[in-house]
């Protein structure tokens, strides 16, 4: 197209237009959000990771305290035989308790009561402190019990 006034000349081509500078802006907007979805996805694999590493952690822990139960708990052999052992112990504890009285009985005859109920006293002190400590710490003492049989065990 041409286009003349007072002599001078304009020459009007048509041309395409440079779009190179908005090809390359669409290029790196397509490249951050594809570096921004795939920092999304590590984050979220990353979380993934340490939630299953941590339950794995929790039920690994259970796992080990439901055996340490078990193996806390006494057999039946082994609750047969503390019953057993309470049961002389009872019957010891009974037998010397009537020996006691009788023997108190005879040294109140002779005066020397004193010193047989401070014995008598001494020795169901223990037992008070033997019955409060299986009480208390009843898994410590099966165990405690679990070696004396276990020993007695390799003696005979």
């Amino acid at each position: 197209m041409c286009i003349r006034d007072s002599g001078d000349t304009i020459a009007v081509s048509a041309m395409p237009f440079d779009t190179s500078a908005q090809q390359a802006a669409k290029n790196e907007l397509a490249a951050a959000a594809a570096a921004e979805k795939q920092s999304k996805q590590l984050t979220l694999i990353k979380t993934g990771a340490l939630a299953f590493v941590v339950l794995a952690l929790i039920f690994l822990a259970w796992r080990a305290s439901r055996r340490a139960k078990r193996r806390q708990q006494l057999t039946a052999e082994e609750k047969a035989h503390l019953e057993e052992m309470q049961a002389a112990l009872d019957a010891q504890r009974q037998a010397e308790l009537e020996a006691t009285q009788a023997m108190h009985a005879a040294a109140m005859l002779e005066g020397s009561g004193v010193a047989v109920e401070e014995h008598d006293e001494a020795r169901e002190e223990r037992h008070r402190e033997i019955e409060d400590m299986v009480k208390e710490k009843p898994d410590e003492m099966a165990t405690l019990l679990r070696g004396w049989m276990s020993a007695d065990a390799t003696h005979h």
